[in-house]
């Protein structure tokens, strides 16, 4: 009895262990920088964002956030669940790659969740922490949806739309608040007496 127990459990891990989403094909077979005729840096990092089932809530115009594959995005229920480095094919095509493994048993990568490219142009390796003056595009499409079979093989040109774009949008550059404009004011202002004083 002993011996079937552990016979069925070694299979249920295996089936488990199977179970995965495999995404293949190309997410984008046009990529651009900012003016949308350059290609996208080679190497550039692109990521599969699923929305937590609410719409994306990540702002990737603010800066300090941090993208990383396999990690929620911030305090929001936003989930990278794949990343892939842009490939150059040519020298006016970029291809982001959409081969991907992932289980919809991973955090935040449910079954009907909607799904987006984020790609940062020139940036390169699994996770990216935005700075202010960075340029990034994003790209989703309406049949971009996480499938809810979890062992299939799901292609971009047939089951998915492939996307084209421009990284158009821009990581704001912090400006610091009036009450710190304030603070520098009084240090100078303090500065200028304590060196007035060694004078005297």
């Amino acid at each position: 009895m002993k011996k079937i127990q552990t016979i069925l459990l070694g299979a249920a891990l295996i089936v488990n262990a199977a179970s995965a989403i495999t995404f293949s094909g190309f997410a984008s077979q046009s990529l651009f920088a900012a003016d949308g005729t350059t290609a996208l840096t080679n190497g550039s990092s692109t990521y599969l964002i699923a929305d937590g089932g609410d719409g994306f809530d990540f702002d990737a115009t603010v800066a300090g956030l941090t993208f990383a594959d396999g990690s929620l995005i911030g305090a929001t229920n936003d989930y990278v669940f794949a990343y892939n480095a842009a490939q150059n094919f040519g020298p006016s095509i970029s291809v982001a790659s959409g081969n991907t493994n992932f289980s919809i048993n991973d955090a935040g990568a449910s079954a009907g969740y909607s799904f987006a490219l984020l790609y940062f142009n020139g940036t390169s390796g699994a996770s990216v922490t935005t700075i202010g003056g960075e340029q990034f595009g994003f790209l989703t499409s309406g049949d971009w949806t996480i499938p809810a079979n979890d062992s299939g093989t799901f292609n971009f040109g047939s089951e998915f739309s492939t996307v084209t774009g421009s990284a158009n949008l821009t990581v704001a550059v912090p400006v610091p608040e009036p009450s710190t404009f304030a603070a520098l004011a009084g240090l100078c202002a303090l500065g200028a007496v304590m060196v007035r004083r060694r004078r005297a």
